[in-house]
């Protein structure tokens, strides 16, 4: 199995395509993360209605990094 990882914000618009196009993949063992960055619009809610695994991250990538 492998898992799909999709760093998201704000994609609404782009996200039901791109999940859409994996879910009619030939190969079928693997699963869907979708890593929301805190978006604010229905990128989280679209998540959903695709059936995958949404992590919701309240901290920025810059956030991680150790000065």
């Amino acid at each position: 199995m492998i898992s799909v990882i999709i760093p998201v914000f704000n994609e609404e618009k782009f996200l039901p395509r791109c999940l859409e196009s994996l879910k009619n993949q030939k190969f079928k063992d693997f699963e869907i993360i979708v890593v929301d960055n805190n978006s604010t619009d229905k990128t989280a809610e679209i998540a959903k209605k695709f059936n995958v695994i949404l992590v919701s991250e309240k901290k920025s990538r810059s956030s991680l990094c150790k000065e």
